[in-house]
């Protein structure tokens, strides 16, 4: 079974898309490792898990860098684009599913995304809330999130006051302040709304 997950900060930093390889028989094993949907789990210990399942599986990560991002006139449309490109790379391991959490509230709109795209694969099955339910999608969130979390981190040693990332953390908002003008394109979702809004209201002073 192989399944995607995509994974993004709301304002800093790249969207993390992950493929993974999971065996269905491997459900119990996992479930017992305490592999669940990673918002679930504490960064340490997801952390510990994610390596372990690094080595246990196939996987694939790709990042959608912050300037590409920006860029953008769909962004679910640019998510679906690369996702398209994991599928490819995975299909060499003939996958007996491959499950995606939804991009889109309604499911019709997301599969629209990748038939706009010329991809239909009949095995690729999209699911709301894919994190909460499947395991095998539970893993590639963890290994994404661990990717996410180290390419932060690295944010964070370049630009010690960008805070958490989160639109309602006021470091974070006091260093997208700071370069509204000047916004460093391998961190700042230049198309985000929260930045849209901080430059709408610095224009209006």
């Amino acid at each position: 079974m192989l399944v995607i997950l995509q994974r993004k900060s709301p304002v800093l930093g790249s969207i993390v898309l992950c493929i993974a390889l999971v065996p269905e028989e491997d459900e119990e094993l996992l479930r017992k490792k305490g592999v669940k949907d990673s918002k679930q789990i504490e960064q340490n210990k997801l952390h510990r898990l994610a390596k372990e399942l690094k080595q246990k599986y196939a996987y694939k990560v790709i990042k959608i860098k912050p300037y590409i991002i920006s860029q953008a006139e769909n962004l679910n449309l640019l998510e679906a684009k690369y996702i398209i490109k994991l599928i490819k790379w995975s299909n060499k391991y003939a996958p007996k599913y491959i499950y995606l959490d939804s991009l889109t509230a309604n499911i019709q709109t997301c599969y629209n995304y990748f038939y706009t795209l010329n991809f239909k694969q009949s095995n690729f099955k999209i699911i709301p809330k894919a994190d909460e339910k499947i395991i095998s999608v539970q893993v590639a969130s963890i290994i994404a999130k661990y990717h996410s979390d180290k390419e932060i981190e690295y944010l964070k040693r370049k630009y010690p006051d960008m805070g958490s990332g989160e639109p309602y953390d006021k470091q974070t908002i006091a260093f997208l302040k700071k370069h509204l003008h000047n916004p460093p394109k391998d961190c700042i979702r230049t198309s985000w709304i929260t930045f849209r809004r901080l430059l709408e209201n610095d224009k209006g002073n």
